[in-house]
């Protein structure tokens, strides 16, 4: 009778630990959902404020760290090459930027592709991330009036050139 309680025991301490196991990697599918389905909603409030390019293909890179990004593709719709893009998350109180420039002049061309990314650390809370605006290489500008009128400020106020010359990759 010993030994047929020890078997039992046994059987029952090995279906507890599987059962532990099982529920582990359940709970580890069921959370990759619950992650997976928040970064679809982030994703959903990337805005494009700028007329003459569309954003083709969005993405989030290492979303559970520190070097998470949000990624985009986005098409030059326009006949004008573009040199230099505004990313922004927040608002006229509160905001956080990116400009995409780059050393050879034209960042992306007429009727060209160009990806880029957005650290999710800049991201602000309860705010989207939007592409404001554009710099073409006529310097015209297109975009929102916040983006805009900073796109031309940058422009203006850079004297030692450092913005308008940063490089970026551009996607193959």
């Amino acid at each position: 009778m010993g030994k047929r309680i020890f078997i039992f025991g046994s059987c029952g301490l090995l279906t507890l630990g599987l059962c532990s196991v099982l529920l582990s990697f359940l709970g580890r599918d069921i959370q990759g959902q619950e992650d997976q389905s928040e970064s679809i909603v982030e994703l959903r409030n990337i805005i494009n404020k700028v007329d003459e390019i569309t954003i083709v293909q969005t993405g989030l890179r290492n979303a559970n760290k520190p070097s998470g990004a949000v990624w985009f593709v986005i098409r030059n719709d326009s006949d004008k090459p573009i040199t230099h893009i505004m990313v922004v998350s927040g608002d006229d109180n509160d905001a956080s930027g990116i400009t995409f420039g780059t050393r050879e002049g034209i960042l992306v061309p007429a009727r060209g592709e160009f990806e880029m990314s957005f650290p999710l650390a800049n991201v602000i809370a309860g705010f989207p991330v939007r592409v404001g605006g554009v710099m073409f290489s006529d310097g015209s500008v297109s975009g929102d009036k916040y983006s805009c009128d900073a796109l031309r400020s940058q422009k203006e106020n850079d004297t030692n050139d450092t913005l308008w010359n940063s490089e970026v990759e551009q996607s193959q």
